[in-house]
């Protein structure tokens, strides 16, 4: 049987070791600072869900394998991207174990 699962995660890493970077994470009431490799967009648009008025918010964003930290990320954690502080305002997984952490400069 197709392991789907395991086949989206090899994708999802092929892509981080293309493109991506290795920036600190560091957890909100402790859990210490690891180093991952995600994929920075400085200028993401966020999708809007609704067909209403809004318009959709840009807000620089990392995406992330979420096996690669050892917790699920939270708001406020912190995120350091070539000496920039950044702080998790929203993690948005994809339901393939990776997840768009929306960020907003410290």
């Amino acid at each position: 049987m197709f392991n789907f699962s395991g086949a989206a995660d090899s994708v999802l890493k092929t892509s981080q070791n293309t493109f991506g970077r290795t920036v600190s994470y560091t957890y909100t009431g402790g859990g210490g600072t690891v180093s991952i490799v995600g994929i920075f967009d400085p200028k993401y648009v966020t999708p809007s869900v609704n067909s209403g008025p809004e318009s959709p918010m840009i807000a620089p964003a990392l995406g992330i394998r979420l096996a690669d930290l050892s917790r699920k990320p939270a708001k406020g954690d912190s995120v350091l991207i070539d000496s920039v502080n950044y702080r998790v305002i929203e993690s948005q997984e994809d339901g393939q174990g990776g997840s768009n952490l929306i960020l907003m400069k410290a």
